[in-house]
């Protein structure tokens, strides 16, 4: 994520840059938002998509929201119908 940072800020150093890493494994995430060493102090924000209702998503307008619905938790829903949605 810092090298990303980096590599956009490289080609865009007037922009503020906001990262998001966004999580899509079945286990719960344990990953760090961020680096914590002498004279670095660097932090993004993690989305579970676990943690995002799917009906959210799929009320959209936007396709491409819609698609992420499938990543989504489907809160005990039937997986089929979900996806038909």
């Amino acid at each position: 994520m810092h090298r990303y940072l980096s590599d956009i800020l490289f080609l865009h150093e007037n922009r503020t840059i906001k990262q998001y890493l966004v999580y899509i494994g079945k286990a719960k995430c344990n990953m760090k938002s961020g680096i914590k060493i002498e004279n670095l102090d660097y932090k993004y924000d993690i989305i579970d998509m676990k943690d995002i209702p799917c009906e959210e998503l799929l009320a959209s307008n936007d396709p491409s929201a819609v698609a992420l619905s499938i990543l989504c938790d489907f809160k005990g829903k039937d997986k089929q119908m979900v996806v038909n949605r």
